[in-house]
């Protein structure tokens, strides 16, 4: 975190909220769980548990954190037929890297969105952003996501996906991985995202074979 940046925050109410307290609260279960993916997911319950997984640490007692996790990721591998019960040996949870992918497109929307409401106050802090900030997450999800067909560490998990239909291996995998202007200084920032760009082709597009086969193949569409 740089010097002067401030910190996003949400209360976990695993269970019952007081009725005092309803205007302010969601329980855990409605806003990042029972309602995950329909028609009532709006853009900020998508935007808070792609954060939960890829960008969030527990402030105090870890339990109910934890278990909430554990119930998205859940969600995502058990509901993805083809990740189950798919015949090919490829094994990208594609159901949890179209969310991810979703949360990368409704940031890049809502950046002009904000740009048009606000008369274009704060343009550059948000454009760093999402030049750095934002996309390293997305980044983050899609390696998880690409991690688990090529890292040797979840070869089991594919195993046991392939040969017994048995998520248990790659959730806990999952879940061991997600542990995680015109001014001068316009310029500079503007600098540093290109850097990070071409980083990022480098990654994803450069000598690693079997990483750009499975971002040219699920990355995009």
């Amino acid at each position: 975190m740089m010097s002067g940046s401030d910190a996003d925050w949400i209360l976990l109410v695993d269970g019952q909220s007081f009725p005092e307290h309803q205007e302010q609260t969601t329980d855990a279960g409605q806003l990042l769980h029972d309602n995950q993916f329909g028609e009532d997911d709006k853009n900020s319950n998508t935007t808070r548990r792609v954060l939960l997984l890829l960008e969030s640490i527990a402030v105090g007692d870890a339990e109910a954190y934890n278990r909430v996790r554990r119930q998205i990721l859940n969600r995502y591998i058990r509901d993805d037929r083809g990740l189950l019960y798919g015949s090919g040996q490829v094994k990208v949870p594609r159901f949890l890297l179209n969310d991810l992918t979703r949360y990368w497109r409704t940031v890049t929307v809502d950046f002009v969105y904000k740009q048009r409401a606000d008369a274009g106050k704060k343009w550059a802090l948000r454009n760093a952003k999402l030049r750095m900030s934002r996309k390293l997450v997305f980044t983050s999800g899609l390696l998880r996501c690409f991690f688990c067909q090529i890292d040797p560490a979840a070869a089991q998990a594919r195993e046991s996906l392939i040969h017994r239909n048995d998520p248990t291996d790659l959730l806990s995998y999952l879940e061991g991985e997600l542990i995680k202007t015109h001014s001068v200084v316009w310029q500079e920032i503007r600098e540093m995202s290109h850097q990070f760009q071409s980083g990022l082709n480098e990654l994803f597009y450069g000598e690693d074979e079997a990483l750009k086969e499975l971002m040219i193949s699920y990355g995009v569409f």
